[in-house]
């Protein structure tokens, strides 16, 4: 599996996500933190993609009849 660098945007559009709650969840540790290259800030793709593997399924309601 080959690990791409997602900036900010790339993370926002994959999550669903805004930008404040984004970082929010980094300094709570809910969310992968980033890595610094050349003043600027990246997240490896596989660790954003291992997150989003981690959700709880949401619960599908059966058809009321």
């Amino acid at each position: 599996m080959e690990v791409k660098l997602l900036r900010i945007k790339a993370v926002l559009e994959k999550t669903g996500m805004g930008k404040t709650k984004l970082y929010r969840m980094v300094k709570l540790g809910q969310f992968p933190s980033p890595v610094e290259i050349v003043g600027s800030r990246a997240w490896r793709s596989n660790e954003i993609d291992q997150w989003i593997e981690s959700l709880p399924k949401a619960n599908t309601l059966s058809s009321i009849s």
